[in-house]
């Protein structure tokens, strides 16, 4: 989806704290650049995680903005076996990636970094992208293979988003609804055990684990390719049909750059980081805390009070570690837990 153009973006981040510095309205580079994007860094670190409020105690937990839980669905296919139907018609190779069509609509998002094998061919390909239910992108060059080969893709493993950086909750199985059995979240080791011990078994999935994957060839923006480290989610057993669940992960941040220009939170989280590039830019030209600062804390104080109301109905009863470092929500802790009522942590 395309961000409005009013959206604050990098550009306007970056251009803040280099006037801020005294580096003047243009466009700041080479060390300069590199000064002010350490900056940025640092204002992206402290307003995405506020350790400390104006008034509060030393003991009060990290705010815990929403939208860095996000949830989410995930279909868990069944094995995609060589029938006639799932013939492969192959397109020309760019970007070091082939596309590779079928004729039925066979594909999933979570089949990306999975290895589709083209039985005539007898060759193992890793898909790069989901394109649609018929075509994919597969690493390195396909061309060659002959149109109308037949292919498999086991099941069992499956992508999780790109921002995925963990299970937050339980998850819940949206469909088909005659299924509402608990999934167990285990590791990875039980479920290699189960699948040993249950040889070409399938059925519903009661078990599964999140396994990271390094130096998978990935699309990283349009058309552009590279080693990328992501997660993918192993079942056991195998499915024996289509199960789709329901789950809130934490997300991923990535630091802002060009290539990566909006930061994630909307409008509101924006501001935030605008008016900490406003303080950390303040600090580092005149070593003490000023104006921009006590901005800073206002409209971090607001945000935080709004992104509390909007998720009201969740914050109640979350569970907090109250000694230093701050807990998850729903994870229980040796220290002391601070529960919290509609967002407020009571005195």
């Amino acid at each position: 989806m395309t961000e409005p153009t009013t959206a604050l973006q990098y550009s306007n981040f970056r251009d803040a704290i280099a006037e801020e510095i005294g580096y003047g309205t243009s466009t700041p580079t080479g060390s300069k650049l590199t000064i002010v994007e350490r900056l940025l860094d640092e204002a992206y670190d402290i307003s995405r995680t506020p350790t400390q409020l104006p008034g509060q105690g030393a003991n009060r937990p990290t705010h815990q903005w929403s939208w860095l839980y996000p949830e989410a669905t995930i279909l868990l296919w069944p094995a995609v076996a060589a029938v006639a139907t799932n013939t492969i018609a192959t397109g020309s190779s760019a970007n070091g990636v082939t596309p590779l069509t079928a004729d039925s609509a066979v594909f999933h998002p979570s089949m990306v970094r999975q290895t589709i094998h083209l039985v005539t061919d007898d060759s193992d390909w890793v898909i790069a992208k989901y394109v649609s239910t018929t075509v994919v992108n597969v690493v390195g060059d396909a061309s060659s293979v002959s149109d109308g080969d037949t292919f498999t893709i086991a099941a069992g493993q499956y992508g999780m988003p790109d921002d995925f950086a963990g299970i937050e909750e339980e998850l819940s199985v949206a469909a088909p609804t005659r299924s509402r059995q608990p999934i167990l979240i285990t590791g990875a080791q039980q479920i290699r055990r189960q699948r040993n011990a249950l040889i070409d078994r399938t059925g519903f999935p009661v078990r599964v684990a999140f396994l990271p994957r390094s130096d998978v060839i990935q699309e990283i923006t349009t058309d552009v390719y590279k080693a990328v480290q992501r997660w993918d989610m192993v079942t056991g057993p195998n499915p024996n049909e289509d199960y789709t669940l329901d789950y809130k992960y934490r997300f991923r941040v990535d630091v802002l750059r060009a290539a990566n220009p909006y930061p994630p939170g909307g409008p509101l989280f924006a501001r935030v980081l605008f008016a900490a590039c406003l303080h950390r830019a303040e600090l580092y030209r005149h070593k003490i805390e000023g104006p921009r600062f006590s901005d800073y804390y206002r409209m971090l104080g607001a945000a935080i009070s709004e992104d509390q109301r909007a998720t009201s109905a969740e914050r109640i009863g979350s569970m907090w570690k109250s000694g230093g470092g701050g807990g998850r929500r729903g994870v229980h802790c040796d220290d002391t837990l601070i529960v919290s009522v509609n967002g407020i942590i009571p005195d």
